[in-house]
């Protein structure tokens, strides 16, 4: 099976993306000429306007069309999710992790970690602490394992710190 023009763009875009992002923004923009609807090149213009340029509310345009395209677009789910915890847009968040834990093939573990990250911003930490522990279960990853044990760690050293500003404050 050959590769579309808009796909054989994407690729090249994808391959520079950490090393040339003018490359990159040119081979994405051939892309998305060739294909508006290619979820990949909408997801990745997504994140170079998220990451690079925090043009976020670009980057929520890009992601939402990657998702029409796709739906079940595993790494565009992850990179939105990422996008609405930075937002801290709650609804719309809790509402993409249902839907991502529907996705198959996706890292569950990595979702639960975005999802304790966000219940962690909002001083959450008993529930943070069950969802990463869960995370933990879903992964053999030494990788994520790792960030998910330092995840932990702050989660309850912030546990720490909010016990000793209460006893401090009485």
């Amino acid at each position: 099976m050959a590769l579309s023009l808009a796909d054989q763009y994407y690729l090249k875009s994808l391959d520079n993306y950490n090393y040339n992002w003018e490359e990159s923004l040119t081979d994405l923009s051939y892309a998305l000429s060739h294909d508006p609807d290619h979820a990949g090149a909408n997801n990745l213009m997504g994140r170079l306007q998220m990451e690079h340029f925090n043009n976020f509310e670009l980057a929520e345009e890009y992601f939402v069309q990657a998702m029409v395209s796709n739906p079940f677009h595993m790494q565009t789910c992850m990179d939105y999710l990422k996008l609405m915890l930075k937002l801290k847009k709650g609804k719309e968040f809790e509402k993409l992790v249902q839907h991502a834990l529907t996705i198959q093939g996706i890292d569950k573990a990595e979702v639960l970690q975005l999802k304790a990250h966000y219940l962690e911003l909002n001083q959450h930490f008993a529930e943070a602490t069950k969802l990463l522990n869960r995370a933990k279960l879903l992964t053999f990853d030494d990788c994520l394992i790792e960030d998910l044990e330092e995840d932990l760690e702050r989660v309850s050293a912030k546990v720490q710190n909010t016990i000793m500003l209460n006893c401090s404050s009485q």
